[in-house]
């Protein structure tokens, strides 16, 4: 910790800001406020609070402030700018010698996992020591009118009827504008299909050459999940090459056919060390290495990497504890869609009181903050029971919640068994849109 008492903090310093505070007014400090969180002052962090108390209820600075000289041209602002960035130096080092301190007894990449980590907390950590500043519309209209062209010039640039990169189902891409940047949840009965679909949707993002995915799995083995991928992409019916059925040498075309997605196709197996900041970090990374313009994260599923190390099933703790880690799944999940600018697929099971009710945002199991926290809240519904095996099963698309257009609605999907896909149940369209 030397490096931080010694070279990360200044006592001197800080004093010298409250002395300068408390002689400004109440409104100099409050302009300067959000520059400085109460971290800002380490060594003075007691008067800091006292004086903030004092100026929120209309008293006096309190007269036993640190002292301090204020040299002649002491430039406030400045100074302010200074505790500032000290605080976020010292919470990157902070993190930073805590990861640090595994490395003489653990295994190299469990370290290296651990800095990924470190990072990830030290920038989120940054991020929150401000309280949150204020913006007037007036200074921001020139980015909200250049943000408002850049979603013009990319429907030009595309030539596609959405901006983002396509679902493969007319009806779904018109109602969401494809697959747009932000925290998608997909819910659906056991069985209905919520796998499958999360594949259909990886598969269709890639088909986008700017565009990458990591699929983090706490089902799927890695392989299993990679030959759904080849499947729906070729419309082949996977469980055939698991029984020893399938064509291999069909099968050896396809992969190679799949090639330059799988490039930009990462997986990554779940387990009870997994957490959303390792999963950012390996966002981040796949990202980079790609140079993807457009990233998908999909969680399949968000109970299961909370149920990890939740405890015994059987105590009401170990309900209470999914709880919260679901919750704090999902606040992990939102963060990284909004720092990786990436669209996140939440896969989520839904409780039994839900089963028959295919109208409501109430349904995830575990959770209410996914109901809250998603941009884009996706239901799958199985249709008719009585399905011949291998035929194609009607399933319903529910969009309960669309922040991206605000459009809701029902859409009829067939599962094609057969072909390892969905289609709408009366799509007609063509083109990279529908590309079966």
């Amino acid at each position: 910790m030397s490096i931080i008492s010694n070279q990360l903090t200044n006592s001197g310093l800080e004093a010298q800001v409250l002395r300068a505070l408390a002689a400004a007014g109440p409104e100099k400090f409050f302009e300067l406020a959000d520059l400085l969180p109460l971290a800002a002052f380490p060594t003075h962090q007691t008067a800091y609070q006292a004086l903030a108390d004092a100026f929120t209820t209309d008293q006096p600075a309190p007269a036993d402030l640190p002292e301090a000289e204020i040299p002649s041209g002491f430039n406030l602002d400045s100074a302010a700018a200074e505790l500032a960035e000290l605080a976020r130096k010292r919470l990157v080092a902070e993190a930073m010698e805590r990861a640090w301190a595994g490395i003489p007894v653990k295994p190299a990449g469990e370290v290296i996992a651990e800095l990924q980590e470190a990072v990830a907390r030290a920038e989120a950590a940054v991020r929150e020591l401000s309280a949150g500043g204020v913006t007037f519309a007036a200074d921001i209209s020139s980015d909200v009118l250049r943000w408002v062209q850049e979603f013009r010039a990319a429907r030009e640039a595309t030539g596609r009827a959405v901006i983002y990169p396509p679902t493969g189902m007319p009806a779904l891409d018109r109602m969401v504008s494809g697959m747009a940047p932000g925290l998608w949840a997909l819910l659906g009965t056991p069985g209905a299909g919520k796998t499958f679909f999360a594949i259909h949707l990886m598969v269709q993002f890639l088909r986008q050459p700017d565009a990458a995915v990591l699929y983090v799995s706490y089902e799927e083995p890695v392989n299993r999940l990679v030959l759904k991928a080849w499947c729906n992409s070729a419309g082949l019916k996977w469980d055939d090459y698991t029984t020893g059925y399938g064509d291999p040498a069909a099968l050896q075309q396809v992969a190679r056919d799949f090639a330059p997605l799988g490039q930009r196709m990462a997986v990554m197996e779940g387990n009870q060390n997994t957490t959303t900041a390792h999963i950012r970090a390996k966002a981040a990374a796949v990202k980079a290495r790609t140079r993807a313009r457009h990233l998908l994260v999909v969680v399949d599923y968000i109970q299961l990497m909370a149920n990890t190390a939740a405890g015994n099933i059987n105590d009401r703790a170990y309900q209470d504890a999914v709880r919260h880690r679901v919750g704090a799944v999902v606040v992990g999940l939102r963060e990284i869609a909004n720092r990786l600018e990436a669209t996140v697929l939440a896969v989520s099971a839904m409780n039994r009181a839900s089963y028959r009710d295919a109208g409501t945002l109430s349904a995830a199991r575990e959770s209410s903050d996914i109901e809250y926290s998603a941009d884009v809240f996706l239901r799958l519904q199985s249709g008719e029971q009585d399905i011949p095996p291998g035929a194609p099963r009607p399933v319903e698309l529910h969009v309960l919640k669309n922040r991206v257009t605000g459009q809701t609605g029902m859409i009829p999907l067939v599962a094609l068994v057969s072909q390892s896909r969905f289609g709408e149940a009366a799509s007609g369209g063509s083109g990279e849109d529908c590309p079966f």
